[in-house]
């Protein structure tokens, strides 16, 4: 996250990718991604409210959340399960799933996350079959940030 955006480092694709709008360094909404929600679930209240008093919650898709009400409840889901999903919140016929990664400190690094095309990419694929092994990943790529810092 700077400055209320989410800012892509890092990307490694698959053989079959599709048009991607993503590049190492786009900067994008927060509330409309998976890896967005997920680090707007580290958040406090007091700071998402001061984001989304600047940036608003653009309706980039028919899905996207757009009613903060409605996102906060999201973000409590988020926190409780571990992991945020977008289906087609930010292109239609596009899904992701994403956790946060943390510090040991509990500060924010970023969000690591998978993204695909809702074909292959399904809600119940993400949660039923990806959500435990990105969750996984998320946490042996805390503990090795902790003992290399």
């Amino acid at each position: 996250e700077q400055e209320g955006y989410q800012v892509i480092l890092f990307r490694r694709t698959g053989p079959e990718i599709l048009r991607d709008r993503s590049k190492i360094g786009h900067n994008g909404l927060l509330h409309d991604t998976a890896s967005g929600k997920a680090i707007l679930a580290t958040m406090d209240e007091r700071r998402i409210a001061t984001l989304l008093d600047r940036h608003g919650l653009a309706k980039t898709t028919e899905n996207t959340i757009n009613d903060r009400e409605e996102l906060f409840e999201e973000l409590a889901t988020i926190r409780e399960r571990g992991f945020a999903v977008s289906i087609e919140e930010a292109a239609i016929g596009y899904n992701g799933i994403a956790t946060a990664v943390q510090y040991n400190t509990g500060d924010l690094l970023g969000a690591l996350g998978i993204a695909g095309p809702s074909h292959r990419l399904t809600e119940p694929k993400m949660k039923e079959e990806l959500a435990d092994l990105l969750t996984e990943k998320a946490k042996e790529l805390e503990i090795e940030i902790h003992y290399k810092r």
